[in-house]
């Protein structure tokens, strides 16, 4: 919403009128404003400060599914911030609730790249791939472990050729992809292979995509305009 059309500022101060002491907020509302608040004040630089609206943005969620969400969003905002032990935590907890879904086990394996349990690691990037053979953090990650497990080069190559040909502005997590590829290019083949790809590598985002639902910043906006004077409708 706000975040979208460049108006963060603006769009905390709405947020904090709605939060305001004596309105009223629904329950059912409240994890969106928390949300919004989190991503505006990440977005503005203040990421430390954005997490605990975070953190209760989870305690004021109640639908389940909901909760696996921003128990995801956490872990990344948290990752992000170079809390590996936490950010796991919530990974897992994550991939216990939903085994389904793939993002809590590409977070998890991206962890243990970083703590160096690489064999663990491989399991779960294996586990992704099963599920999404396109994940390019996935398939990178199962070429950095192939390698630093002295397994064929080749097998590294493969799995990087696909990670490197597919769209890689929408990372989930950025700086863990850039490092596996910096020492994958280390190896002097696999850094030609590399160059083969230099206008996807350079889409890398700085940071990881933000995985605030569309859906919420709308309600959010929604609720503004009975309070404050209308801005531009969100775009798509």
């Amino acid at each position: 919403m706000f975040s979208c059309l460049g108006y963060h500022q603006e769009g905390l101060s709405v947020v904090e009128t709605l939060m305001a002491p004596g309105q009223t907020v629904g329950k059912a509302d409240l994890p969106a404003l928390l949300i919004s608040r989190y991503n505006l004040l990440s977005r503005m630089g203040r990421a430390a400060e954005a997490l605990l609206f975070l953190d209760q943005a989870l305690q004021a969620a109640s639908d389940p599914a909901e909760k696996i969400s921003l128990q995801i969003i956490r872990g990344r905002a948290r990752e992000s911030l170079g809390k590996y032990k936490e950010a796991f935590a919530d990974y897992r907890n994550a991939a216990v609730l939903d085994p389904a879904r793939i993002s809590p086990r590409r977070g998890m394996g991206m962890i243990m790249v970083r703590e160096k349990r690489i064999a663990d690691a491989e399991k779960e990037f294996s586990l992704v791939i099963q599920k999404d053979k396109n994940d390019p953090e996935a398939l990178l990650g199962a070429a950095y472990c192939s390698l630093a497990l002295r397994r064929d080069r080749r097998t590294a190559g493969g799995f990087m050729s696909a990670a490197l040909s597919k769209d890689l502005s929408r990372l989930s997590h950025p700086k863990t992809f850039k490092m596996m590829l910096t020492a994958l290019m280390k190896d002097a083949n696999l850094r030609t292979l590399a160059k083969s790809y230099t206008v996807n590598i350079r889409a890398i985002p700085a940071g990881p995509v933000s995985l605030v639902a569309p859906k919420d910043l709308v309600a959010v906006f929604s609720a503004a305009r009975n309070i404050v004077a209308p801005m531009p409708a969100p775009s798509k």
